[in-house]
């Protein structure tokens, strides 16, 4: 009979230490769970806070934001598709770009205006980005530039773009 007791006793000792070791490879699972979820917390944030930004503030190439601004301003005048050969060969020259770059900037650009229910968001977000990465001159040169392309008169909405876009320079 103490034989039998003493194997009891035995099993029951191996399973409880079998359990305990269960329970500590449960936790050491978790706690890698947990440090693979600190780690990816800065991408996790850094997607989260661009998610919360407006489309046009993700525009980080100083081409197509410019792009942007100019069709942007030739769209106010409802007269875009007529000056679509006239702004390729400006960007053509302003960025020293080949034909096929030119048109995918356009293209982007175009894009970025049909999901847009204002043009005037486009002058107030684009223009301090694009004024801190190209400075002064280029800016102004930009500025120029939408003036050749669409020399007055004009309309309300194309002066307050403008407008917009000259308030950059003043502050």
């Amino acid at each position: 009979m103490h034989i039998l007791l003493t194997i009891i006793g035995l099993l029951s000792g191996l399973g409880i230490l079998l359990w305990r070791i269960s329970i500590a490879a449960q936790a050491a699972h978790e706690l890698g769970e947990a440090a693979e979820g600190l780690f990816n917390l800065p991408r996790k944030l850094g997607f989260q806070s661009k998610s919360r930004r407006h489309p046009l503030g993700l525009i980080e190439d100083p081409k197509e934001a410019a792009t942007l601004l100019l069709y942007g301003f030739i769209t106010l005048s409802g007269r875009h598709e007529d000056r679509q050969a006239e702004l390729l060969s400006r960007l053509q020259s302003l960025f020293e770009i080949d034909r096929e770059h030119a048109i995918e900037l356009y293209q982007r650009a175009k894009w970025h205006v049909s999901h847009l229910n204002d043009e005037q968001t486009i002058a107030r977000k684009l223009s301090p980005s694009l004024y801190k990465q190209v400075g002064l001159d280029a800016y102004q040169g930009l500025f120029t530039l939408l003036t050749d392309l669409h020399p007055g008169p004009y309309t309300p909405g194309e002066q307050t773009y403008l407008d917009q876009m000259g308030r950059v320079i003043t502050r």
